[in-house]
């Protein structure tokens, strides 16, 4: 459990630091130690969440968000630094296409597992902000 659990949250960081090529290979250690391709989608979705609401927070501070969001203070840091990397528009994209994926998932017209890698390939991919 512990190694799931961190290869979960690796994950989901290389998501958000936008490298792809990792994020994919954890994905597929997750699907190999037999971790559910929903499960791991709504942790995405989870993340992807956190990151709007910080996003939308600027002005608060980190001791009021954490406990806002009911994190310790040195993850909100961490997704601080990850919202960086993408606008609240690209976020907001990215929760609108995995919850997207997962209806696709839930109703039988793709496989769990592809949803989740689409929702990977889109979000990990995004454009800089700046660009």
């Amino acid at each position: 459990t512990p190694q799931i659990t961190g290869k979960i949250f690796q994950m989901i960081d290389d998501i958000g630091q936008q490298r792809l090529s990792s994020a994919l290979a954890l994905y597929q250690d997750l699907l190999a130690l037999k971790e559910p391709a929903l499960r791991i989608l709504s942790l995405i979705l989870r993340h992807f969440n956190l990151l709007l609401r910080i996003k939308s927070s600027p002005s608060v501070s980190n001791a009021e968000l954490a406990k806002k969001l009911k994190l310790p203070p040195f993850a909100v840091g961490k997704y601080q630094q990850q919202a960086r990397h993408f606008s609240p528009g690209q976020i907001k994209d990215c929760i609108e296409y995995a919850l997207l994926q997962e209806e696709h998932a839930k109703t039988g017209r793709i496989s769990a597992q592809l949803a989740v890698e689409l929702v990977i390939i889109r979000s990990a991919n995004k454009p800089s902000k700046n660009a």
